[in-house]
């Protein structure tokens, strides 16, 4: 974009204009974002040939990337995979492998898939 800039202008422009342009892009971009999906219970499935277990979300969990490790029905799991299919109650799915015996997991949580379900409490200022 610079270099188009330059030879029409027989100038070289700085890096404002594009970070302008990147700035309104962003706004735009978030202005037309997604609308809230209702609270609904994750949805469990067993995997298919490239994973073990596949978890369906209403919200993104920010935490859950490659190597984070859950631990579910007794079993420990990790995060290999996601996907945002756009659409639906549940757009956000994880892909998951069973951990072997032995192996060294990252980032280890308990999962219940109730807990999407649990409002979040704003913390209270202490008045003293």
């Amino acid at each position: 974009m610079r270099f188009y800039a330059a030879i029409s202008s027989h100038e070289a422009l700085g890096s404002f204009p594009l970070i302008a342009a990147a700035d309104i892009y962003r706004i735009v971009k978030s202005s037309h974002a997604r609308p809230k999906l209702p609270l609904v219970r994750d949805e469990i499935s067993p995997g298919n040939e490239t994973c073990d277990l596949r978890i369906a979300s209403c919200r993104p969990k920010t935490d859950w990337k490659y190597p984070f490790t859950i631990r579910y029905a007794g079993a420990y799991f990790q995060v290999i995979g996601y996907v945002d299919v756009g659409a639906g109650s549940r757009p956000y799915i994880y892909s998951l492998r069973r951990l072997q015996p032995g192996e060294i997991a990252g980032g280890l949580k308990d999962y219940d898939p109730e807990n999407i379900l649990t409002a979040i409490q704003p913390l209270k200022r202490i008045e003293s």
